[in-house]
């Protein structure tokens, strides 16, 4: 008997989570490397450039990755993936300053945190949150659970509702 898979929501799913964790312990590593090779990224760009850049491309990502969106829901993910952004990257700044080299200058992006190491990882958070994003879960085509392995083969017709779903099929009497 082949049941359909409930789907299961983005947020509950460990896999998510541990893309996400992942990708913050590699944005640790890469502040970590960049700071003791002493060589802070800086973008050859006005500072007003390099501080509307994130938010940009953090919607044009949303409304790649999370089908169906309503504009409401896009502007808050937008927004709300900026703000992870600027205090991860106040936060970096603060870490930097405090157990970093000298030769590290965060100074030349005012009083703005510079975007580009944490542009690798706040999308990330895209990963767990999109059906949160969406408006739920959504079914994969596909997923279903059972003997056939994938699934992917041609649907059964439901039974017939009255008889058991293993008897014959009674044929019409001809007259």
């Amino acid at each position: 008997m082949m049941r359909p898979r409930r789907a299961v929501s983005s947020v509950r799913q460990p896999s998510a989570w541990l893309i996400a964790g992942g990708g913050l312990a590699l944005y640790g590593a890469l502040v970590f490397a960049l700071v003791v090779a002493g060589a802070w990224p800086s973008l050859p760009l006005p500072w007003w450039v390099a501080q509307a850049a994130p938010p940009i491309v953090y919607g044009v990502l949303v409304r790649l990755c999370v089908r169906r969106v309503s504009a409401l829901r896009w502007i808050a993910a937008t927004l709300s993936l900026w703000a992870v952004h600027v205090v991860l990257g106040v936060l970096t700044g603060a870490a930097v300053a405090r157990f970093g080299s000298s030769a590290v200058d965060l100074v030349g992006a005012g009083a703005f945190p510079p975007p580009l190491p944490e542009l690798f990882w706040v999308p990330l958070l895209l990963v767990p949150l999109r059906d949160s994003i969406g408006g739920g879960a959504r079914t994969r085509p596909g997923a279903r659970g059972g003997e056939g392995g994938g699934g992917g083969g041609a649907a059964r017709a439901p039974a017939a509702p009255g008889r058991p779903r293993g008897a014959p099929a009674v044929a019409g009497v001809k007259t």
